[in-house]
Formats: structure tokens, C-alpha cells, sequence
């Protein structure tokens, strides 16, 4: 896989900045299978409200090795991750995704949502504890790869 791409980088304020690029996208395979080209982006803007608040708007499209089905897989994604802190100790994120797949050399198209919940707790200067919620559902034009799936972790992080 090749991409070519060409973009901008700014910090419009001190509460705006991002990279935006766009360009080219090339899959070659040694197999005799068909080369694809076509158009490539990625993005991610960055805003702080408040210092202690911040917004990432991200998007993108590439390309991802096949599962054995087709010769590749073509994903466009979007999402937006908010990350907050409450005080010193106390902070959470929150985000959601959307993403299409689609199954190059195959008839399938997913169509994946997502969302999900952080909070960590800086227990200790060397403890944070943590606790996430997510959630995705696959949609399918195969009714057999469609699922629901609810995801919870817990997580203790040390350092030194």
C-alpha cells in the first residue's frame, strides 16, 4: 500500500489546531489481483474550550488487510473523543466513532458504530485507577457478521 498525501497544520488560537490531509491511496498486490487507487485523507482537529477540557474531531480512509474474504478492506472512520478534568485527581473521556468497511473483490459492507465512557481516579501519586465502558455494533449486508458487543474494563496503572 502506498499513500501520497499533502495537507495543512495550524494553531488558529489558542483553542484551535490541526492537521488536515488529503491525497492518494494506492493497493498493488504481487498476486495478479487488481490494483486500486483512489482517494485518501486523514484529519484531526484539536479544540480546548478550557484548559482542562479538550475535543479531538478526527477522520480518515485506508486501507486494511482482507479477513480471507476479498482483497482488501476499504475504511472510512470518523470520530470524536472528549477528554476532561474535573480537578487533580478525577478525570473521564468520553467518544464515539462511526466506520464503514467495505470488502474490496467481495459483496459485504459493514457498517460499525461506537461509543464509550473513561474515568480514572489518581488514587496515589504512583496509583491511577481506572474504569471504561464501550460499545460497538456491527451492521452487515451478511446478517451472520452483525453483532453487539459490550465491553468493560477496569485498570490500575503504576509509575514510577
Amino acid at each position: 500500500m502506498s499513500r501520497y498525501l499533502a495537507g495543512v497544520t495550524w494553531d488558529a488560537t489558542a483553542a484551535t489546531s490541526g492537521t488536515v490531509k488529503a491525497g492518494r491511496l494506492e493497493k498493488r498486490f504481487d498476486s495478479g489481483r487488481p490494483t486500486f487507487k483512489g482517494t485518501s485523507w486523514e484529519g484531526m482537529v484539536t479544540w480546548m474550550p478550557r484548559s482542562y477540557s479538550k475535543f479531538d474531531f478526527y477522520s480518515s480512509r485506508s486501507t486494511n488487510e482482507s479477513t480471507g474474504l476479498g482483497n482488501f478492506i476499504l475504511t472510512d472512520a470518523s470520530g470524536v473523543v472528549w477528554t476532561h478534568g474535573w480537578n487533580s485527581l478525577f478525570s473521564t473521556a468520553a467518544n464515539a466513532r462511526i466506520q464503514k468497511d467495505k470488502y474490496k473483490g467481495f459483496d459485504r459492507e459493514d457498517d460499525i458504530t461506537s461509543f464509550g465512557l473513561k474515568a480514572n481516579y489518581k488514587f496515589r501519586r504512583w496509583l491511577t485507577l481506572g474504569a471504561e465502558y464501550q460499545y460497538t455494533n456491527r451492521d452487515s449486508n451478511i446478517q451472520i457478521n452483525e453483532y453487539d458487543k459490550n465491553l468493560w474494563l477496569i485498570s490500575a496503572v503504576l509509575s514510577m
